[in-house]
C-alpha cells in the first residue's frame, strides 16, 4: 500500500482510500474509464478478427469448382476438292469452292493463289475475296483470274483472311 496526497488538502492519505480522511474529498481512483474501456474492446475484437482471418480453411482457399469446357466457336474455311486451274488464252484461271466448316457465319475471306515456276519457287500471286455471308456448311464459288506470264507450271492455293460476322 502506498500514500498519495489528497488533492484538496494536500495531506497524504492511503492510495486505497475512497474519501480523504482529514477534509472528507472523495479520491479519484486512476483507471481506463469508459472511453479506455470502449478502446480496449474494439482493440480486442480487431485483434481477434484479424488472427481469424488468416486462417486457411478448405472450404475458402482450397475448394476448386468442377468447371465445365465448351469448346470455343471455330471461324474456318476450306477448298473443296475439284478445283480446276485453266489457260484461256493469255488469261489463267482456278475456279472452285469454299466450304465453311466452322461453327459461326463468315462475312469475308480471300482465296490467295501462288503461282511457281519449274523449281517451285513461286512468282507471282493473285487473289479473289468476298464479303458476302457464308453460313456454317454452306460452299461458296470463287474463280481467280491472272495474266498468265507463261512461267506458271505449279499453283497452290489457300483461304486467308477469314473474318466472322460482326
Amino acid at each position: 500500500m502506498g500514500l498519495k496526497s489528497c488533492k484538496e488538502c494536500g495531506k497524504e492519505i492511503s492510495s486505497k482510500a475512497d474519501k480523504c480522511p482529514h477534509c472528507g474529498a472523495p479520491v479519484k481512483k486512476k483507471g481506463i474509464g469508459c472511453v479506455g474501456a470502449f478502446l480496449l474492446i474494439i482493440f480486442v475484437l480487431w485483434v481477434i478478427g484479424s488472427l481469424s482471418s488468416n486462417k486457411q480453411t478448405s472450404s475458402s482457399y482450397n475448394y476448386v469448382a468442377p468447371s465445365v469446357q465448351t469448346p470455343a466457336p471455330k471461324i474456318k474455311m476450306e477448298i473443296v476438292d475439284g478445283w480446276k486451274w485453266e489457260d484461256e488464252g493469255d488469261w489463267t484461271y482456278i475456279r472452285g469452292s469454299v466450304k465453311n466448316v466452322g461453327d459461326l457465319p463468315i462475312g469475308y475471306f480471300e482465296v490467295r493463289a501462288e503461282y511457281k515456276n519449274a523449281n517451285g519457287e513461286v512468282v507471282d500471286t493473285g487473289y479473289t475475296n468476298s464479303g458476302e455471308r457464308v453460313n456454317p456448311g454452306a460452299a461458296k464459288k470463287f474463280e481467280i483470274m491472272h495474266r498468265d506470264s507463261g512461267e506458271f507450271k505449279k499453283v497452290s492455293i489457300m483461304v486467308d483472311g477469314i473474318r466472322g460476322l460482326r
